[in-house]
C-alpha cells in the first residue's frame, strides 16, 4: 500500500530530524513513517513524525530535493 514517489524511504531512525546524529544508546528520540490509508476514499498519505509528535521535513540527499512536511497523497491500487 505504500506506492510512493520516493526512490527509497527510511521506516525509522533514532533522533528527532532526518540529519541528526543520535547515539546508539538513545532510546527516547525517534523518527518513524506514519502512513494513513483511507480505504473508503481510495487514497493514502505518508509523513515522517518524531517521538515528540512533530512532522519531520524530508530531503532527498541524492537529488537535492525537499519533500518538506506536507503529506504525500497517492491513490490506493
Amino acid at each position: 500500500m505504500t506506492d510512493y514517489r520516493f526512490n527509497a524511504f527510511i521506516c525509522g531512525k533514532r533522533g528527532l530530524t532526518q540529519h541528526d546524529k543520535a547515539p546508539a544508546g538513545n532510546h527516547t528520540d525517534y523518527v518513524g513513517m506514519l502512513v494513513n490509508a483511507d480505504l473508503s476514499g481510495g487514497s493514502q498519505s505518508c509523513v515522517y513524525m518524531n517521538s515528540k509528535g512533530e512532522i519531520v521535513s524530508v530531503v532527498n540527499p541524492f537529488a537535492e530535493y525537499s519533500y518538506g512536511t506536507e503529506p504525500i497523497v497517492t491513490p490506493l491500487k
